[in-house]
């Protein structure tokens, strides 16, 4: 009876042993983190850039999982992306272009993820376009030229941003409204157009910040909201 216990007391210890081991290695597998926080393995440009101020792995998920993303190429390095872009695109268009930092900063959310300052969230549609219409006081005349780009990395927010977005149209009827979901091409090409903008206009957040900045090196006009 004594031995039947030992064995068994043996067989349970093991087993308890084996599944502590695995928590632990799901706990900090990726794919769990994914499931907690949407953001990570995604593809955050202004994250991998400024990786050293918010202590993320974007860097390494863009070698990982992106690795024909300007990140990966450029080694989130502004000197050789400043390069890759002379290179290969062209930049200098007529538009002006403003960015929304939408997705998780969308008012009203009722899904928004944790982590999320009350004072990095957006102001209402019409307050946005009463601020963007007084930066840029002859929008009306340029109006055909005005691109409104925006993104939602995190895929949260999504009805609010959506209505969001209608709010600001009906603002800016003959504006181009684009809006892209977490495709590293589509955020790259994104980038590019707010760089190659005649004019930009810059919303919080790194990915805005690290446009801003490549504008800078280039001469070129930002307008911060």
């Amino acid at each position: 009876m004594n031995t039947t216990i030992l064995i068994l007391s043996i067989f349970l210890c093991i087993f308890l042993l084996i599944s502590i081991l695995f928590l632990v290695l799901l706990l900090t597998s990726s794919a769990f983190s994914a499931m907690v926080d949407p953001s990570v393995g995604s593809y955050r440009i202004g994250d991998a850039f400024y990786h050293n101020e918010f202590n993320n792995s974007a860097l390494e998920d863009a070698y990982r999982e992106f690795p024909n993303s300007l990140v990966a190429k450029s080694n989130a390095d502004v000197t050789e992306l400043l390069k890759i872009l002379k290179e290969k695109y062209y930049l200098d268009t007529p538009e002006i272009v403003v960015h929304l930092r939408l997705g998780d900063l969308t008012p009203q959310c009722k899904n928004r993820p944790g982590g999320v300052s009350k004072r990095n969230i957006n102001a209402p549609a019409l307050e946005m376009a009463k601020k963007i219409k007084n930066l840029l006081p002859n929008h009306e005349a340029l109006n055909s030229k005005l691109v409104f780009i925006t993104g939602n990395h995190r895929n949260v927010c999504v009805a609010e941003m959506e209505k969001y977005i209608r709010d600001i149209k009906l603002q800016f009827p003959q504006a181009l409204v684009v809006n892209n979901g977490n495709s590293f091409v589509e955020a790259d090409n994104d980038f590019v157009r707010m760089i190659a903008a005649d004019t930009f206009v810059q919303a919080s957040g790194g990915y805005s910040k690290l446009v801003a900045q490549i504008r800078s090196t280039l001469g070129k006009k930002t307008i911060v909201i």
